[in-house]
Order: C-alpha cells, then sequence, then structure tokens
C-alpha cells in the first residue's frame, strides 16, 4: 500500500494514509 501512498501528494497523500492507518494498514 505503500506504493499508492507514495504515488499521491498534498493533502490527498496525507488524507490517504491516516485512512489506511486507521483500517490497519502499515
Amino acid at each position: 500500500m505503500r506504493v499508492l501512498v507514495t504515488g499521491c501528494a498534498g493533502f490527498i497523500g496525507s488524507h490517504v494514509v491516516v485512512l489506511l492507518v486507521q483500517q490497519g494498514h502499515e
């Protein structure tokens, strides 16, 4: 999943990271 997060940028990327962490992803 880190590849997907790395592909994102700015606020969207940060928001995606938060959602993934809440769902249990690293």
